[in-house]
């Protein structure tokens, strides 16, 4: 059992019984060990085991239950991507991160912004995480040349951009 703790900010609770009714929904969920609303601070905590239900979940059924969970963005720039593969890779990957809702690669703009869950994701793990998905490329040899397959596969020509894969 993972067992892991998580504080969603909820939007639209008018009264301590809509409180009540998200915290009766979260508590139901498969995976839940114990789920409190405050109505005070428009927070859900909730104790739940990683291993059978994750983040998006509680957000779907506080969504379902007619309330929102409050999201944070963030804007990074980041500089080197040569095609619009690129931004789709790092878009992609970046909206597959628990406690991330969305992921838009601006191509033209040269930046990215992420929708994040700050119950999840802090802005300091969003900042890391977009350092591990993209960093600039740091191989200057020029005697030893990438074969043609990874160059393309992993963009690793000097000064373009690295996807890191887990």
């Amino acid at each position: 059992m993972a067992k892991q703790d998580i504080s969603l900010p909820i939007q639209g609770m008018t009264c301590a019984a809509c409180a009540n009714r998200i915290e009766k929904g979260l508590q139901r969920m498969d995976g839940v060990e114990d789920a409190h609303v405050n109505f005070a601070v428009e927070k859900a905590n909730v104790t739940y085991d990683s291993e059978q239900v994750d983040a998006k979940a509680f957000e779907d059924k506080i969504e379902k239950l007619g309330y929102h969970v409050q999201l944070e963005s963030i804007t990074f720039d980041i500089s080197g991507m040569t095609c619009a593969a690129c931004a789709s890779r790092i878009e992609k990957k970046l909206s597959r991160t628990d406690g991330v809702n969305k992921a838009r690669v601006n191509f033209a703009l040269e930046n990215v912004t992420v929708d994040y869950n700050e119950g999840v994701v802090n802005k300091q793990g969003s900042l890391n995480l977009l350092r591990r998905l993209v960093i600039p490329c740091t191989n200057n040899n020029r005697k030893k040349k990438p074969s043609m397959r990874k160059r393309k596969k992993f963009a690793t020509k000097p000064g373009s951009l690295s996807l890191q894969q887990y």
